[in-house]
């Protein structure tokens, strides 16, 4: 019990090769047809519907026109600031209020 003769192995054997031969050869015969089907340019589909892609719950715009004005930059620039001195007595110190006022300029 449980020993199994060499020919019931082979005979095994040929019959698990042959089935995967005939599944190879159908999934050719399947890859042939499904390569050679004629698809008329109207049917074809490039992009996939907004629905389908975003679910039908999703409401999805499409704007023809920019709402930003092209004299709005994309990226606002960076705001300077001013220091202005507003104190009228300044303790005494090496450097010239100049100086000084020029350093607070400078982030």
């Amino acid at each position: 019990m449980g020993s199994r003769s060499e020919q019931d192995i082979e005979s095994e054997l040929r019959r698990a090769r042959k089935d995967e031969k005939s599944d190879e050869k159908m999934s050719d015969d399947e890859e042939f047809q499904r390569g050679q089907q004629v698809v008329l340019h109207e049917d074809k589909e490039y992009y996939p519907e907004a629905a389908k892609v975003f679910g039908k719950e999703v409401e999805a715009m499409v704007e023809e026109e920019d709402h930003q004005p092209l004299t709005q930059p994309i990226i606002a620039p960076p705001k300077t600031r001013l220091h202005v001195v507003t104190s009228t007595k300044l303790p005494d110190t090496k450097y010239s209020l100049e100086y000084l006022a020029q350093m607070m300029s400078k982030p």
